[in-house]
């Protein structure tokens, strides 16, 4: 009888999951998905990031089903295709808050735009949270004379076809803007080691006066590196080689380096990536966070040997770079490919030179100095408190933190922070505001001259409550400049210093980020028509934007959004390859999306 009933009862659960899943997928569309466990991702419309009660930094839920529809509401007249998603749960009023990458700021060039243009599909770890928004200070006001730092808001109507939730009303958003340039009598900060990895082209190609100006470079920098600081090269040809591995310049005599230099000579092939990865590798050695980290390669031409594919050396360097490290690189010659060699330092976060003469050399490498030369602010601190009767929907770009380990680890930053503020500046750090409980609470990276920290909110403001501030924010930090404590406090009224149109249009490129993060994840889960209709959607929103603002910048969004959706509908398909000399008659190569994203090698469009 117990069996009898045991099987009556399986047999009811059966048929409840069969009807459930029957109605889901009648409804919705489309597959049920689950992300990656590698990702690290931020959130979109349809993502219930929000859930507090068991979310960590870092940590993304998806939500078990979701649908497509066409909305015919006024808010959305296009009929263009939107995503419905559960109730999300809004953030809370207080907890303390990380940036997802901290790799920020006006001046890095990540060189993802220029992936997409070459054809190629990028995956979420390829992608900085800025990469298309970094650029785009336009009406954040910069500091008055003899002060490092400019802090502003601004408040702003979300437009009603523009809504990455409907229920969210206004964006807030705060910012801290460096000065462009440190004042003329400003003291240089004391600048931490260096960790030097220097990667250089032996081929053939590079014999002669491009190779003695490499020589002639490396003596003349070692003379100036203090004895903390590390030096090592790597060089290559068809393979690579450790000519000096990373050793601390004091343990280094001058003359013996002197003749390691000497006995640099060119000959063979050009294994670009292989050099690179012996270089990245040796950089470990000393890597850590209280030093500067470079690679710097040279080179005046294409590879030749090994992996050939500029776009596949871009992507395994975009993989080695996820750390401390930047790569910038130094091309010589006619021959050399600058563009190539500009794109790969870009995504490296780093920067390129067309080396003409020897100093050019000097030059780029004292110029990866001068950002912690000229700090303009440190130990900056960010607390904001919302009205409690006003909902916070999302914060773009930071997650929140609840595990005790990492909550630690940022408490450990902030100990660091002020013990620099004392030692470089002589300043004694204000009490932390980070670690109070009310209010939701941001650490800031150092920021250096020229560079921009901003964060925006999405608020569902009551109608009752439209004229009245939204909240209090309270920003702290160490002005180097001045070498004293800042401290602003300030009511975030309806209208403040940055203007509304540039409101939205920073919160929009930022949420292009993270639709560019979730479309990917779709790729993971090979779920194409969800990544399609994810950007194509995304793309209809930053066109009536465009239609509003006229910004070249969101115009250029579009464009790079619509090309990446045009990749996509290419996976899965034969492509016919018939520039590899090897195979003149070509081959046709079938794209499986099960080893799409792990394997780093999407679709490559070769011209």
């Amino acid at each position: 009888m117990n069996n009898i009933r045991l099987v009556i009862i399986f047999l009811a659960i059966s048929a409840t999951l069969t009807s459930f899943f029957i109605l889901s997928k009648t409804q919705n569309n489309s597959p049920i998905l689950s992300p990656s466990p590698s990702l690290k991702l931020p959130s979109d419309n349809i993502e219930d990031s929000d859930n507090i009660e068991d979310s960590s930094v870092n940590k993304t839920k998806i939500p078990e089903k979701f649908e497509f529809s066409v909305n015919k509401t006024p808010e959305n007249v296009s009929g263009t295709i939107v995503f419905k998603s559960k109730k999300n749960k809004p953030l809370p009023h207080d907890g303390l808050f990380i940036r997802r990458n901290n790799e920020f700021g006006t001046k890095l060039d990540t060189g993802i735009k220029d992936l997409i243009e070459e054809g190629n599909l990028v995956v979420p770890q390829d992608i900085r949270f800025d990469d298309f928004v970094a650029l785009n200070v336009n009406g954040i006001p910069l500091p008055r004379s003899g002060e490092s730092l400019a802090v502003s808001y601004g408040v702003a109507e979300i437009p009603a076809n523009q809504k990455r939730d409907n229920r969210a009303t206004h964006y807030l958003e705060i910012a801290l803007r460096a000065s462009n340039s440190a004042p003329a009598k400003h003291q240089k900060n004391e600048a931490p080691p260096v960790n030097y990895i220097f990667v250089v082209d032996t081929s053939s190609s590079m014999t002669g006066e491009k190779l003695d100006s490499v020589k002639i470079s490396l003596r003349e920098l070692f003379k100036k590196l203090r004895k903390d600081d590390v030096i090592g090269i790597i060089t290559f040809d068809d393979k690579p080689r450790t000519l000096l591995k990373a050793t601390p310049v004091g343990k280094i005599n001058q003359n013996e380096f002197g003749k390691i230099v000497s006995n640099l000579s060119a000959d063979g092939g050009t294994d670009i990536n292989l050099g690179l990865s012996y270089g990245f590798d040796e950089i470990s050695r000393y890597g850590s966070e209280e030093s500067l980290n470079y690679v710097y390669l040279f080179s005046d031409g294409n590879p030749t040997s090994g992996e050939t594919d500029w776009i596949k050396i871009r992507k395994n360097i975009a993989q080695e770079t996820r750390t401390d490290t930047r790569l910038s690189t130094l091309g010589f010659g006619s021959d050399a490919n600058l563009r190539e060699l500009n794109a790969l330092a870009g995504v490296a976060g780093g920067k390129s030179t067309f080396v003409t003469r020897p100093d050019d050399i000097q030059i780029s490498l004292q110029e990866d100095l001068s950002r912690r030369e000229y700090l303009a602010a440190v130990n900056a601190q960010i607390k904001v408190e919302i009205d409690r009767d006003i909902e916070i929907f999302h914060l773009y770009g930071h997650d929140q933190i609840t595990d005790p380990v990492t909550r630690v680890a940022v408490e450990q930053d902030i100990k660091k922070a002020k013990q620099k503020a004392k030692e470089d500046f002589d300043v004694e750090s204000q009490t932390d505001i980070v670690t109070e409980e009310k209010g939701i609470r941001i650490f800031v990276p150092d920021l250096a001259v020229g560079e921009t920290y901003w964060i925006v909110f999405e608020l569902g403001i009551p109608k009752e409550k439209k004229q009245n501030p939204v909240g209090v924010a309270t920003v702290q930090y160490v002005d180097t400049f001045a070498r004293k404590d800042e401290k602003h406090e300030f009511q975030l009224a309806s209208q403040g210093k940055i203007p509304n149109d540039f409101v939205v249009q920073h919160a929009l490129g930022l949420w292009t980020s993270e639709v560019i993060f979730y479309a990917l994840d779709d790729l993971y889960e090979r779920d194409i028509e969800t990544a399609e209709k994810r950007l194509n959607n995304h793309v209809s929103t930053l066109q009536s934007a465009n239609t509003t603002f006229q910004s070249d910048i969101l115009a250029d969004d579009a464009i790079t959004l619509n090309k990446f959706a045009s990749l996509t509908q290419n996976l899965g398909k034969t492509r016919s390859v018939t520039d590899v000399a090897s195979t003149p008659q070509g081959s046709l190569i079938v794209h499986e999306l099960n080893k799409f994203g792990k394997s780093r090698n999407g679709f490559v469009h070769r011209k």
